[in-house]
């Protein structure tokens, strides 16, 4: 028991130490800041780019095709201008920073780094550095320039202004010098980079780190590391999800990005395992894959707590929210349900990969979808009927590992209502004994 405490212990120290670290939460408050301009691109490359010939002749002769896809330039193929923003601007106002000087002095400076190109001396940004493949370069900046800013703040670095100047003025004075001090910065990084055979530091973050962080952490072995050690924190009471995400999520979402822009050219998608992928297979339910045990629970048990938390949990469930089971039955420190929470998901990732990887099923095209996206809807949008159809097998997939745990539980738990019911009925017995005499 004190083992199983300290262990318990260290897991939520581990656990608070990344949640409550405000750099690496400003990177993940800052991707999902950018979740409306991600949905907002992914429906404009869904209409302009769908894969059903009549469609697209139709939306081709009435002269729309391309003003359907212009939202998708303007979103998923700038997307790290918004997240280098984004990410700047909550780490800044986590820190109680003027947040607007901080995503703005972080945007000028991820510009100052992005190379331009000149044709018959035009210059002109090209989006190559400015979609997925800049997404690294985006967070770091975010994260460097907000921190030099911070830094020069609380050093009194600042134009200040008279007391009678208003606020707005004494903002916007106060973010100029930082400003220029970081803008200086990034201009000498620039030119320091462009003397390489890199020709920028784009280039070089892409080659060194963001290649082999997406072919480790996005490579099966690395999504089932990440997904396992979230079902793990699961058990212990550990919002697991909210601990792997940090690290998981930058990592997959650039493979989603990369995706959809494959999808809108028209070219083979250069990633199985992404966010979406993610997304569709191993959390089919919530964390650990609990609707099939949520299924079995609602319509199989005969336990009557299990059978209430079933149909109380399957409407959120169908929504892949599961708290009200893995606290509600609970899942979280129950050894009967450890080894299914754990490998269930592990089992339907391996199928829908082994299924996708060779042709049966299609990759998800890389829609970033909210949490609380129904199943088998949002395998419609990722990857048409085919997918709805192979999710509904992963269901069945889901209640066939959780079956036979699930039996044992429920048979443990008749025992203990049986068992409450029979001292109920004495104590009811003794009660009228008493009052009769």
């Amino acid at each position: 028991m004190k083992l199983k405490k300290f262990n318990q212990d260290k897991m939520l120290s581990i656990a608070d130490t990344i949640q409550n670290n405000k750099y690496l939460m400003s990177v993940s408050n800052g991707l999902m800041a950018s979740l409306p301009i991600l949905m907002i691109g992914a429906i404009s490359i869904i209409l302009s780019s769908m894969p059903f010939e009549p469609y697209q002749n139709f939306i081709t002769s009435i002269g729309i095709k391309d003003a359907l896809g212009l939202p998708a330039n303007l979103t998923i193929k700038i997307m790290s201008l918004y997240i280098v923003f984004f990410v700047a601007y909550r780490l800044a106002e986590a820190h109680d920073h003027d947040s607007l000087a901080a995503g703005t002095i972080s945007l000028m400076s991820f510009l100052i780094l992005t190379p331009f190109k000149v044709i018959e001396e035009a210059q002109y940004l090209p989006f190559e550095w400015l979609g997925a493949q800049g997404l690294f370069v985006a967070m770091i900046v975010g994260v460097l320039s907000t921190y030099f800013y911070m830094k020069i703040v609380n050093r009194n670095l600042v134009i200040k202004m008279p007391e009678s100047v208003p606020p707005t003025v004494q903002k916007t004075f106060a973010s100029i010098l930082p400003g220029i001090i970081i803008v200086a910065l990034f201009t000498i990084i620039s030119a320091l980079f462009d003397a390489t055979s890199f020709g920028s530091i784009h280039q070089f973050i892409y080659t060194y780190l963001q290649i082999p962080m997406q072919y480790i952490g996005g490579s099966y072995w690395g999504l089932l590391f990440f997904v396992t050690v979230s079902n793990i924190l699961w058990l212990f009471g550990i919002h697991g999800s909210m601990v792997t995400n940090v690290v998981a999520k930058p990592l997959l979402l650039s493979m989603d990005l990369a995706n959809l822009a494959a999808f809108q050219a028209g070219e083979p998608l250069p990633f199985v395992i992404s966010w979406a992928f993610r997304f569709l297979y191993s959390l089919i339910g919530g964390g650990g894959c609990t609707l099939g045990l949520c299924l079995l629970m609602a319509f199989k048990a005969k336990s009557k707590q299990l059978k209430a938390v079933g149909k109380l949990s399957l409407p959120t469930s169908l929504f892949s929210i599961n708290e009200p089971i893995i606290f509600g039955v609970p899942i979280v420190l129950n050894p009967i349900l450890a080894i299914p929470f754990i490998f269930t998901p592990i089992v339907t990732i391996t199928c829908a990969y082994l299924a996708t990887v060779s042709g049966i099923i299609p990759t998800p095209i890389g829609v970033f979808l909210p949490t609380g996206t129904p199943v088998l809807f949002s395998a419609f949008v990722q990857g048409g009927i085919l997918l709805v159809l192979f999710q509904l097998l992963m269901i069945g997939v889901t209640i066939v590992c959780y079956y036979p745990f699930f039996k044992k539980l429920d048979k443990n738990r008749c025992k203990e209502e049986d068992k409450a019911d029979k001292g109920k009925d004495e104590s009811e017995n003794e009660n009228l004994a008493v009052a009769s005499n």
